[in-house]
């Protein structure tokens, strides 16, 4: 099946699904998420990426994997 993917700067973030709220400013990944960025990989359960602010938070089964 097809994961949904979103690019953050210099981040790619991939998950099941992906609802963006333009009003509150926020995009929620939920569903095996793993966020690249170039120092590794972070896996979790569930992303909240607050785009106003330019900050994520992971939630559920967070572990990380270095380059």
């Amino acid at each position: 099946s097809k994961r949904a993917r979103i690019v953050l700067n210099q981040d790619i973030a991939e998950g099941d699904t992906t609802f963006y709220d333009a009003l509150k400013g926020t995009i929620i990944m939920t569903g095996d998420v793993v966020v690249t960025q170039e120092q590794g990989e972070i896996f979790a359960d569930y992303l909240k990426v607050f785009t106003n602010l330019g900050v994520a938070e992971l939630q559920g089964n967070v572990r990380t994997k270095q380059n």
